[in-house]
């Protein structure tokens, strides 16, 4: 892969004869890749655009330390528009989002005139929803889960999303975000008849990581509070962190495998398994939705017709 300086990809950019998107990494490069697609087929358009990953900009010491998204909006204000032909997508993470509001609310789409966040923390939070989840676990666990696997799951995913964002909040909190991608296992969740609770189990393998603090209970002080327990399950979707909140999901989700007498194996595919396909899967699903619930992809991919 070339590295590029700032400088010397602004020029590649310019000399392209197709438009310009960078992103930050193969997830949003591939779940767009997927939504032009989508949009070729269905809508009968053209689409010329490049799509790059900021690691092609690599040799500048103006980036040297710095994370994905602060790459890209460094390099953005100083290669410009080009006329129209460069555009940007970062992650929102909790951008201009209060986490301490009550009640918590669906956060909006933030209007910029260049360049796009995502609607939520991150572009995984675009499949957080519980039929994307049945549908990619049907697909491929169909044959080794009972029904009643599918309708609990269906029943209990408001209370994943619940304990996703409250390990997700007591994270940031802490400042233990990177610490904590993955660490949570199915045996660190557990159903209590009415919610998902964390256990005290995931403390011994964050105290491996440094980790004094009793990760659980904060986790769960978080989730107790009346902001997550009347917060509406499209609120919840987005405000996850992107990466922490899938492993919570799939965690829940495959200790309610166990829960079914599920064997050993796939409770481990469920809880950390099969990336690929799952990723396929979900970015399957996500160009099915509205457009509305896809804000704001579809406006770059609109942008990225010839």
């Amino acid at each position: 892969m070339t590295a590029y300086s700032i400088n010397g990809y602004g020029v590649a950019v310019s000399l392209r004869s197709s438009k310009t998107i960078l992103v930050e990494g193969v997830s949003d490069k591939r779940l767009l890749s997927r939504l032009m697609l989508q949009r070729q087929l269905t809508g009968n358009v053209a689409m010329n655009c490049c799509l790059d990953e900021v690691a092609i900009v690599s040799d500048d010491p103006m980036l040297a330390g710095l994370g994905a998204k602060q790459k890209i909006q460094i390099i953005a204000n100083m290669v410009g528009d080009q006329e129209g032909q460069f555009n940007w997508l970062v992650d929102r993470e909790w951008d201009g989002v209060d986490l301490e509001a009550e009640p918590m609310s669906t956060p909006l789409v933030e209007p910029m005139p260049w360049g796009k966040k995502t609607k939520g923390h991150s572009i995984e939070n675009y499949w957080f929803r519980s039929h994307v989840l049945v549908d990619y676990l049907k697909m491929f666990y169909g044959d080794q889960l009972p029904a009643a696997y599918f309708l609990n799951l269906h029943d209990r995913f408001k209370s994943m999303l619940q304990l996703a964002a409250a390990f997700s909040f007591a994270a940031k909190r802490l400042a233990i975000i990177g610490r904590c991608q993955g660490a949570i296992t199915s045996g660190d969740a557990e159903w209590n008849g009415h919610n998902y609770l964390l256990k005290s189990t995931i403390n011994t393998t964050l105290l491996l990581r440094n980790v004094p603090t009793d990760v659980a209970a904060e986790s769960n002080s978080e989730l107790q509070g009346s902001r997550l327990q009347t917060a509406p399950i499209d609120a919840l979707q987005w405000l996850c962190h992107g990466h922490l909140g899938e492993e919570v999901v799939r965690s829940c989700a495959a200790n309610l495998a166990a829960e079914m007498g599920a064997q050993a194996a796939t409770v481990e595919a469920i809880e950390r398994g099969s990336r690929a396909e799952k990723f396929a899967h979900h970015s399957n699903s996500v160009v099915e939705l509205e457009q509305c619930q896809i804000e704001p992809l579809w406006d770059l991919v609109a942008w990225a017709e010839a």
